[in-house]
């Protein structure tokens, strides 16, 4: 296998064949209008949905703001 082809992450290539995981942290600004029950609705189509992707994670939404922390497979779609 190239250096080209190896799959690279913070911890160097990836010889064990195990499924990588990627972590995302990230803040957000809600939009107007966002209220707890909008937070909830979020909280919810998550719980029914990323466990089917592999997806593990926190949401903490105080201020009008979003901190969200996620795991998941490499395969996993960008937000």
């Amino acid at each position: 296998m190239t250096a080209m082809n190896q799959a690279q992450n913070d911890e160097g290539a990836a010889r064990h064949g195990y499924r990588l995981l990627f972590n995302m942290v990230y803040c957000s600004r809600a939009a107007a209008g966002v209220d707890e029950a909008a937070v909830e609705r979020i909280i919810a189509t998550a719980k029914r949905g990323n466990p089917q992707q592999g997806i593990t994670g926190l949401l903490v939404f105080g201020s009008g703001i979003f901190f969200n922390g996620s795991k998941g497979r490499a395969t996993m779609s960008p937000i």
